[in-house]
Order: C-alpha cells, then sequence, then structure tokens
C-alpha cells in the first residue's frame, strides 16, 4: 500500500478529470433535457410524443455516467489520497474504505446505467427488434448475476 500512495500526483489528477468529464457530462445532460422539453411543447398536440421521451431517457443515461465518473472521482481520492476526510464527503462515500468497495459501488452504478441504456435503445429501435435485441439485456443479467455472487461472498 505505501508503494501506491507514492504516485499521490497521479491519483489527484485522475480524480480531478474524472471529475471534469462528469460535469462534461452534466452538461450534455443538461442540453438533451432542454432540449426534450422545447420538443415536447412544439410537439404536445402531435401524435408523435417519441422523440422527447427519448431524449429524456438520453438526458438521464448522462446523468448517471457523470454520477458514476463523481463516484469514482471521489472513491481514488479518498483510498489514495486523503482517507481523512470523514467529515466533508458524503454518507455513502465514507463506506469506501477500499477497491473492492469502490468496485462495488460502480458495479451497482454501472448496472443500472446499462438497464437505463438498454431501455432507451430498444425503444428508439422498436420497429426493428428481433432476437439480436435479447443480446443487451443477457448482458446485464450475467452482470447482475457476477455482483450477487460477489456480494454473497463477501457476507
Amino acid at each position: 500500500m505505501k508503494r501506491l500512495l507514492r504516485y499521490r500526483v497521479l491519483y489527484i489528477i485522475i480524480s480531478v478529470f474524472c471529475a471534469l468529464n462528469a460535469l462534461v457530462f452534466v452538461m450534455m445532460g443538461v442540453v438533451k433535457a432542454v432540449h426534450a422539453y422545447i420538443t415536447f411543447s412544439k410537439e404536445f398536440f402531435s401524435e408523435t410524443p417519441h422523440e422527447p421521451a427519448m431524449l429524456l431517457l438520453q438526458s438521464l443515461d448522462n446523468f448517471l455516467m457523470a454520477l458514476v465518473l463523481l463516484i469514482f472521482a471521489f472513491g481514488i481520492y479518498r483510498i489514495f489520497v486523503d482517507m481523512r476526510l470523514e467529515e466533508d464527503m458524503p454518507a455513502w462515500l465514507r463506506e469506501v474504505k477500499t477497491l473492492r468497495d469502490l468496485k462495488l459501488m460502480l458495479w451497482e452504478a454501472i448496472l443500472v446505467i446499462m438497464l437505463i441504456f438498454s431501455i432507451s435503445y430498444m425503444n428508439s429501435h422498436r420497429l426493428e427488434l428481433g432476437w439480436h435485441f435479447l443480446i443487451l439485456p443477457g448482458i446485464i443479467l450475467m452482470v447482475a448475476l457476477s455482483y450477487f455472487l460477489m456480494k454473497r461472498a463477501e457476507k
């Protein structure tokens, strides 16, 4: 562990850029949400409310990705740079003490992102659904099962 702590500057750089990337994803999510609201107000009496819903799902996907990047940035900073930030960190991050804890927290967030992405993807391609669209839910199932088994082995 002492050897890993020698690279403190590298971990600070990783944390800062992950936080900046999260900020970019938040801005992208806001732009898509505003575009969805504008489209919805134009098509309120239209028979095709499909596009605003898709834009809102994509916006949600961007916000969730920003959340994953923030979790990663705070987790890396907390584990490798400064463990003493107990009172400054959110309650959910105080539980992250090891890389394993960080990995499990990221795993949960990524599962939610994959679920939202698959719903929006299948909804946007609903006219051309085929058996190959079962691949993504199958991957989600395998990741969720492996997460479940890893949490169970932890106990």
